[in-house]
């Protein structure tokens, strides 16, 4: 089970790290999110505990295909009519490490 909370100042170093992986070219810095925890109104909410990044690209996107595997996705699966019919998904994953 999964437990949702808010986003403390405990979690930074962890996010920064995931920050790296996810968006390796602009990373938000531990600065970035401590002015984004010390924002009044808090408008934004975060996940803390992730473990992989999960997408859907229509099958035949041979733009999107490759940037994402790039970034590290792998093709899991696929779902047949998941768009339309006869037009597919593919199942996109990417693990995210925890270093």
């Amino acid at each position: 089970m999964i437990a949702y909370r808010e986003m403390s100042n405990f979690d930074i170093p962890e996010l920064v790290c995931i920050e790296k992986d996810v968006f390796p070219e602009s990373p938000w810095s531990a600065a970035q999110f401590r002015e984004e925890l010390s924002g009044v109104p808090r408008t934004r909410k975060y996940l803390v505990a992730l473990e992989a990044l999960m997408l859907e690209i229509r099958e035949g996107n041979l733009e999107a295909q490759p940037l994402y595997e790039k970034r590290g996705y792998k093709v899991i699966s696929r779902r047949d009519n998941y768009y339309a019919r006869g037009i597919h998904a593919l199942i996109m994953r990417k693990e995210v490490s925890h270093e």
